[in-house]
């Protein structure tokens, strides 16, 4: 199965009742997301978090050395992990353990996303979008004659929006998926735009550069500005992602990943090995999910007439 991300997880049945007997049993609410949340960082590292236990720090899921140099964009498609180094000028794609598996050419690279199957890259000094088919060979190079510094990119089912992140520029550009200038978007708020996405009813968050310090601002499907997160808070402001309750995470440089709540609110921080980059937010199954898995699987059994794992 796959989540919104496009990364696979297999939930097996003996696991699934185990999660939700300490769900029922602990009291951990059944609606409480669990997710695992990755930064790639200036120490050329992906490193990984439980977002429900903070204090538990970080593991090192990929220490990519001198293959990832000035690492950029984080993604994920197919269960495989995708990291855009800039001074390497390639995209490098690892498998789902990290594992490395191959580098995708791509100057200068910066952040990248994908959508049916496609990936797109912000090419940050050629001022363009590279669009990749699904066996990574380039398709088409778009958007020259509307971006000055690309750097965020975010697609969904249908456009994709990238940030113009050049000193007074201040705007993020519309395309459909085929790189069609559609829009550009002028928003209350925007303050030289690094990255950018967007929740699971429309809501769309950007992360901005303000000179010595930095912002989240969060706006409607029509980009009306909702709120402004972060100020005097964020050092810096570059990867940002959101979970499904609404909590933001934010790459705040030398003070780690921060993370602010659905009425934006300080929460607490990450701390990284390196300056945190690139963010990518993958939830785990829900309780209702599992719950159903395990369901599902003691009814098979009945069906079957196991007993003690021996078939009859």
């Amino acid at each position: 199965m796959e989540n919104k991300h496009g990364l696979r997880w297999i939930a097996t049945r003996t696991v699934a009742l185990t999660i939700v007997s300490f769900g029922v049993f602990l009291g951990i609410s059944p609606s409480l997301q669990s997710a695992t949340l990755y930064t790639v960082t200036s120490a050329n590292k992906v490193l990984a978090y439980d977002t429900t236990n903070m204090a538990a720090g970080y593991t090192v899921f990929i220490d990519g050395g001198s293959g990832i140099p000035s690492p950029q964009g984080i993604a994920g498609n197919g269960g495989n992990f995708y990291i855009a180094s800039y001074d390497g000028s390639r995209v490098v794609e690892y498998n789902s353990v990290g594992t490395g598996v191959q580098n995708i050419l791509s100057t200068r690279p910066a952040g990248l996303a994908f959508s049916g199957g496609k990936m797109y890259v912000a090419n940050n000094a050629g001022n363009e979008v590279n669009i990749f088919s699904s066996s990574f060979a380039l398709e088409l190079s778009f958007g020259s004659s509307y971006l000055n510094a690309p750097s965020g990119v975010y697609a969904d089912s249908g456009n994709v929006y990238v940030t113009n992140s050049a000193s007074g520029i201040n705007t993020i550009i519309k395309f459909d998926l085929a790189g069609n200038y559609v829009s550009t978007i002028s928003a209350a708020g925007l303050s030289r735009p690094n990255w950018i996405t967007a929740d699971s009813i429309g809501n769309f968050y950007v992360s901005n550069y303000q000179g010595g310090g930095g912002t989240v601002t969060k706006y409607d499907s029509s980009w009306n500005l909702l709120m402004t997160i972060g100020s005097g808070t964020l050092s810096s402001s570059q990867g940002v992602v959101v979970d499904e309750l609404g909590n933001i995470f934010v790459s705040n440089g030398a003070s780690g990943i921060s993370v602010f709540n659905s009425a934006g609110s300080f929460v607490g921080s990450y701390a990284t090995e390196g300056s945190p980059v690139g963010l990518l937010l993958v939830p785990e199954p829900s309780a209702i999910y599992l719950l159903l898995g395990a369901v599902a699987g003691f009814v098979f059994l009945k069906r079957r007439g196991v007993r003690g794992g021996i078939s009859r």
